[in-house]
């Protein structure tokens, strides 16, 4: 939720084009965007997987919330969803 609290302020006073921009204003912002995307993409299609193997639902709230919010904050809630259901699952088995 960190980069929300960054995020906000931007938007309010800029459009996606001017973030597109800013984040790739000099080799270190696109080095760290290239890597945030490459991580939202790969966690992404994990989450995905997951959510079919496991029958996760909503999968695309989390995949939306990474590529809108942040991946920071989508990737832990999928994993703490995701922790409750192989408990539930490990449960019922028992």
């Amino acid at each position: 939720m960190l980069p929300g609290y960054y995020n906000l302020p931007f938007f309010s006073n800029a459009g996606l084009l001017d973030f597109v921009n800013e984040s790739s204003a000099n080799l270190a912002a696109k080095s760290v965007s290239l890597d945030l995307s490459i991580a939202t993409v790969a966690g992404s299609t994990w989450m995905y997987a997951e959510s079919k193997r496991l029958d996760i639902s909503f999968v695309g709230v989390y995949v939306l919330l990474g590529v809108l919010v942040s991946f920071s904050c989508a990737f832990p809630l999928f994993l703490f969803v995701r922790e409750s259901k192989l408990e539930k699952s490990s449960e019922v088995s028992s």
